[in-house]
């Protein structure tokens, strides 16, 4: 297990809840996913993302004062090591709006996530010959959601992914047209029950 896993379930368990695949926690976000055909992508989140082990225990009033700081200062201090964060703002009580860019190109078994692949928000996955991609985000059990509910968390967003490749499959609950051949598919979410985005694209890499 790595050491980011073991300090999750560790803080998962002081904390009492059972959030073991979904620390970070998103609110009021837009997240701008594009995938070009040859395979080249860019990921941008600009939101709030809530370190759900640190914030329950806050609530439950199990975190206070220089403890607390210390346990917000080292939440910050983590997600800092990923320099695709170009902006993070301590919003208390672990909670951090930010603002997240990245570049590159899909490569044959890549797996690109966003926040952590143990803690993902949304990820690009592609097959063993990066002839197809799959962009996907995270959504969460039942039991999950109402735990977060409990805490007083909400999930309010939006996801959107262009691309000029060709779409195999998608759930967006819109899809625009948009120029020089790219499209947009567009999901909102309000809420844990959403059902999570998923979109597959064919490339030509």
């Amino acid at each position: 297990m790595g050491k980011i896993k073991k300090i999750c379930l560790s803080a998962l368990l002081l904390a009492g809840i059972a959030l073991a695949s979904a620390c970070y926690v998103p609110d009021d976000f837009t997240g701008d996913v594009t995938i070009d055909k040859n395979g080249d992508f860019i990921i941008d989140y600009s939101g709030i993302l809530t370190w759900a082990p640190f914030y329950g225990q806050i609530k439950e009033g199990k975190l206070a004062g220089e403890e607390k700081e210390k346990k917000i200062a080292a939440a910050e201090a983590d997600l800092a090591r990923d320099t695709n964060f170009t902006e993070i703002e301590s919003l208390g009580d672990a909670q951090f709006r930010v603002k997240y860019h990245r570049e590159g190109k899909i490569k044959p078994n890549s797996l690109i996530t966003f926040v952590r692949r143990d803690s993902f928000i949304m990820k690009i996955k592609a097959d063993k010959t990066a002839s197809t991609a799959t962009f996907s985000g995270r959504w969460m059990t039942p039991e999950k959601a109402e735990q977060l509910v409990k805490y007083g968390l909400k999930v309010q967003g939006v996801f959107r992914v262009r691309t000029d490749a060709e779409v195999i499959s998608s759930n967006a609950s819109e899809v625009i047209k948009l120029k020089n051949g790219f499209t947009l598919y567009y999901w909102k979410v309000e809420g844990f029950s959403n059902t999570p985005p998923s979109l597959v694209v064919r490339l030509n890499p």
